[in-house]
């Protein structure tokens, strides 16, 4: 499969996902759902997990051989706003809209399998957490 027939084949599963996270909104350090949901679908996708990193963190590594590590990261946190959109998949909590949690969607494809890189996800639970960015760099060594 081409990169493109990898994504493409995702698409429905995505479009699911976001549409859930984006109905359950978490704000900063209270995404314990979204952090389930993120180290669950990462461990199904054949990553090693590591959970609670600066709270509500999640870190997914995908074991590649031993060259250059590269990390990817995404923010999982709701915002305190009003959501007003109208959408069937709207926040349902008040005074919430979400940030979904796009990394989940960067599963390991076959792509992956033919780079020789590492890639290292992080969900994380605060944009500007600096003991989040200390504590993955302890989990990648």
């Amino acid at each position: 499969m081409t990169i493109a027939e990898d994504i493409k084949a995702l698409e429905p599963r995505l479009i699911e996902w976001r549409h859930d996270l984006h109905i359950h909104p978490e704000t900063a350090f209270e995404e314990h759902r979204t952090a389930a949901f993120v180290a669950r679908e990462l461990r199904a996708a054949g990553l090693e997990v590591h959970e609670g990193i600066g709270r509500t963190g999640v870190v997914g590594i995908l074991r590649n051989g031993d060259g250059p590590s590269v990390g990817l990261r995404a923010d999982m946190d709701a915002l305190d706003i009003e959501e007003t959109t109208g959408l069937a998949y709207a926040s349902k909590i008040p005074g919430k809209k979400c940030t979904p949690a796009a990394m989940t969607g960067i599963p390991p494809c076959s792509w992956e399998q033919r780079c020789r890189w590492r890639p290292i996800r992080r969900a994380a639970p605060w944009s500007s957490s600096s003991s989040l960015r200390r504590r993955t760099r302890a989990v990648r060594a």
